[in-house]
């Protein structure tokens, strides 16, 4: 190959990565209802994740950025909420008077600290685009609640927080949908 075809290719091939890069940002940048609608069709949850973003003032001119930031403040803001409920049932002795749930409590306490502590980290990984780090640490959130449950069942005891451990975990499922849009738009390999 000649130095001028070479040249030539080079820039073809410059000019497809551009184009390539381009369409995918027009693809990821329409009005904040279509780019929600298209975020959420990945979803599992996806009522649910077009109710939680729709509803958040944040959300209108959003990009998939700052929609899946407030996808990660819903699940974190959840978590907290949950760690204070499991702290307020530890604390009222009447309320938990077997020891099986009691020790289930606490090690569910334990287990949303660290929820909570992963997904600060991933609000913070998610402004420095650190996509595959805000997966790592929502997936090991999902583990957190997962752990908090089959303490229980360990024990051959009831749960009294199923459904907000199963909450938790839909939550940050819708993160990790909307942050692998995140992670195939940042990918110059897809």
């Amino acid at each position: 190959m000649n130095p001028i075809s070479g040249i030539f290719l080079v820039l073809l091939l410059s000019q497809w990565s551009d184009q390539t890069h381009a369409k995918r940002a027009l693809e990821l940048s329409t009005t904040s209802t279509d780019l929600i609608i298209q975020v959420c069709s990945r979803a599992l949850q996806k009522d649910m994740c077009k109710n939680i973003l729709e509803s958040d003032p944040e959300s209108k001119g959003a990009d998939i950025h700052g929609l899946d930031k407030i996808a990660l403040k819903t699940a974190l803001t959840n978590a907290t909420n949950i760690n204070n409920q499991i702290n307020q049932l530890l604390n009222k002795e009447s309320d938990v008077s077997d020891p099986k749930v009691e020790q289930g409590l606490s090690d569910c306490s334990k287990n949303y600290q660290d929820a909570i502590d992963q997904l600060e980290d991933s609000l913070a990984a998610i402004d420095s685009k650190g996509y595959n780090d805000v997966n790592t640490w929502v997936t090991a959130a999902i583990a957190d609640a997962e752990s908090c449950e089959q303490g229980f069942k360990d024990q051959k005891v009831k749960s009294p927080i199923t459904p907000m451990n199963t909450l938790f975990s839909q939550l940050c499922n819708i993160s990790l949908a909307i942050t692998n849009v995140l992670v195939g738009a940042s990918d110059p390999k897809q």
